[in-house]
């Protein structure tokens, strides 16, 4: 996903974003299995074992696990009017909308979240940053994360609303949204 906002702000070209064929794999060496399930793995033996019981020896390893967006749970009841982005369908659908609106709310610490603002910057859209504890997953949250997160991002511009929570969205209108977050409200054209 870290190519995804590259893509959006039209730092590279979609043919960049697929994997390459096959082929490139073998010159390189790299021998290519897609469609198995991983059961176990011994990373000492440098082993893994698939789930029809096939043992594979490696002496490098790299599995594309693939993803799907995760909205934390007290977020699930706002689904529908929120953006995620972690497949290419995402991202077409942020491609359509962004050039559509001025301002964004962002939800998430993960490096992906981050690599979108900075995209966002670039396009000249104004960018409200929500920060707290939930939002590192799956990193490791920290006080010293945390502030030197929230201090960069105010340095590039960036609004950022600390350790507080959404309570409501409103859609007041297309493209315009009002948020509840805390004890203020904020008013964006996408989250």
């Amino acid at each position: 996903p870290h190519l995804l906002p590259k893509w959006i702000s039209g730092h590279v070209q979609e043919e960049a974003l697929y994997v390459c064929p096959v082929e490139e794999y073998k010159t390189m060496a790299i021998k290519f299995r897609s469609g198995q399930k991983v059961v176990a793995l011994n990373p000492r033996r440098k082993e893994l074992i698939l789930d029809h019981k096939e043992m594979l020896r490696f002496s490098g390893l790299i599995l594309a696990v693939g993803g799907k967006p995760r909205i934390p749970e007290p977020l699930l009841i706002f689904k529908d009017l929120l953006f995620t982005l972690k497949r290419l369908e995402d991202a077409r659908v942020w491609k359509k909308e962004i050039p559509q609106v001025d301002s964004v709310l962002m939800m998430g610490g993960d490096l992906t979240s981050l690599a979108v603002t900075k995209a966002l910057l670039e396009l000249g859209k104004k960018v409200t940053f929500m920060v707290n504890e939930e939002a590192f997953w799956p990193l490791r949250w920290s006080v010293t994360l945390f502030e030197e997160m929230s201090q960069r991002l105010r340095q590039k511009g960036v609004e950022v609303l600390a350790d507080q929570r959404v309570s409501g969205i409103t859609q007041k209108g297309d493209r315009d949204y009002e948020v509840q977050v805390g004890r203020q409200t904020v008013r964006v054209g996408m989250i």
